[in-house]
């Protein structure tokens, strides 16, 4: 698979056949979500990021979660498998550019 996801948090990798799910922890801090350079979604009280990738798909699902399992992801969106970036920055917040 040729996805790329930079990070400077905490992560686990499990796989399933030719899937990938990430697993990010991010400490609770802020989430903020970049959608463009002029649009942002924030979240707060987020305790870690579950990006599942496919081999089927160019398209990977990034879920935000309340705790650690899948069905406490208060949102999900689907954006493009090139390039992700997941990281916390000197404001403690998390960023996330896709």
């Amino acid at each position: 698979m040729e996805y790329r996801i930079s990070t400077n948090l905490k992560y686990r990798i499990f796989e399933r056949d030719d899937d990938q799910d990430i697993f990010i922890s991010t400490k609770n801090c802020v989430v903020e979500c970049y959608i463009s350079e002029e649009s942002r979604i924030q979240f707060i009280k987020i305790k870690a990021i579950l990006v599942k990738l496919s081999s089927i798909s160019n398209l990977m699902t990034v879920h935000f979660l309340e705790e650690n399992d899948l069905y406490s992801s208060v949102a999900n969106l689907e954006i493009s498998a090139n390039l992700l970036s997941i990281m916390l920055d000197d404001e403690n917040k998390v960023i996330v550019k896709g």
